[in-house]
């Protein structure tokens, strides 16, 4: 027994110096631009929380990486008119130069390993200028729109109806029941990335885009079942900026909005539901829409999440950005290329709006900050 004790504490002692010796590294970094700011996501190997700055003479973004190993010295090129260069400031300090003075806002996103850094003009504008324009023939198989801003629609007619598969596991012709919970509520729907920016690739070839767009398309229709007034912000491959879709977003006066994004990591075991929120109007919305997620798709629980993204820390109103599954899972990977699972996310979802807007039950959901 003394002998396996000792053998025990040998081995444990080992795993824990082994720990200590392997550091943490820098995975990369991506810089997202648009008009009026720029993302800035910061790839780690592990979670940390990074120590931003912004220093002055000349004006340039510090970010401390403490515990993280910066080996590479090469950074991507940058079509900014804010960051003019990226570079090391020592072993664990990545120094974004700037060409004038900037606000910041930064987010670390627990389980996913990233640091994700808005970086924006201090004076910059909201789109005031969105007018709606007249009715056109309808643009699409599947509904009829009215274009309300460049891309943004408000959807008027659902004409098709889709196998939706049901909770016990039977596909079947199926609406969501009619309620008048719905009737009258507006809603922004925001089907991630599009155009040049295609979000997170995928195992066997999936692109985020292009299943957010399609359950979006679910989702639109079951909610004008629902009676609901819906505005989809693309309804084909185009990006749209996302200070276009928050301005527009706020001056409808929309009830909820909801980003559809799909979720990718460079570890492959990752997997699970997890969803985003920022302002305390929008944790009801968002535990309520994350428990309809976790209950209907049956995936691991990642919880809710409070994170500072762009469209959901700008939003007037309660605005959430769900994330249903991994693309680089290799089992959610496969039920995210089948339809019937999108169309699964999008019930979900429209019942998640449902409970909301119906008073809603926020019990046994877990809450990460």
């Amino acid at each position: 027994m003394k002998y396996f004790l000792n053998l025990l504490s040998s081995i444990v002692l080992f795993i824990l110096l082994a720990q200590v010796g392997r550091s943490a590294e820098l995975a990369g970094i991506e810089i997202d631009c648009h008009k009026y700011y720029d993302t800035v996501t910061i790839n780690t190997s592990e979670y940390i929380k990074p120590k931003v700055m912004l220093l002055d003479n000349p004006s340039r973004l510090v970010v401390d990486l403490t515990g993280i190993k910066i080996k590479t010295k090469t950074f991507p090129k940058i079509k900014s008119k804010r960051i003019t260069k990226v570079r090391t400031g020592s072993s664990t300090r990545i120094v974004f130069d700037l060409a004038y003075s900037v606000d910041y806002e930064e987010a670390s996103i627990f389980g996913q390993n990233k640091v994700v850094i808005e970086v924006r003009d201090k004076s910059r504008p909201y789109v005031h200028n969105l007018q709606e324009e007249p009715a056109a023939d309808p643009v699409a198989p599947v509904m009829e729109v009215k274009k309300v801003a460049p891309q943004i629609v408000r959807v008027e007619r659902v004409v098709v109806r889709e196998e939706v598969e049901s909770d016990n596991g039977r596909g079947g012709s199926q609406t969501r029941p009619y309620s008048k919970v719905l009737k009258g509520k507006i809603i922004v729907i925001d089907p991630g990335h599009g155009g040049a920016d295609p979000g997170a690739f995928g195992i066997g070839g999936l692109v985020e885009k292009n299943l957010t767009l399609k359950t979006a398309n679910y989702l639109v229709e079951f909610l004008k079942q629902q009676g609901a007034t819906v505005y989809l912000t693309r309804k084909k491959n185009v990006k749209i900026d996302l200070a276009e879709v928050t301005a527009f977003t706020n001056r409808i006066d929309a009830d909820i909005y909801v980003g559809l994004h799909y979720n990718a990591t460079y570890n492959s075991r990752m997997n699970g539901t997890e969803t985003y929120y920022y302002t305390a109007r929008s944790l009801k919305l968002a535990e309520i829409m994350h428990k309809n997620l976790r209950e209907k798709l049956g995936r691991r629980d990642n919880g809710v999440r409070r994170a500072k993204l762009y469209t959901v820390h700008h939003a007037l109103m309660p605005a959430v950005i769900v994330e249903p599954c991994y693309l680089t899972n290799p089992e959610e990977a496969n039920l995210a290329a089948s339809d019937r699972f999108l169309k699964k996310v999008a019930a979900a979802v429209s019942d998640g709006i449902k409970e909301y807007f119906n008073g809603g039950n926020r019990k046994d959901t877990k809450v990460k900050h």
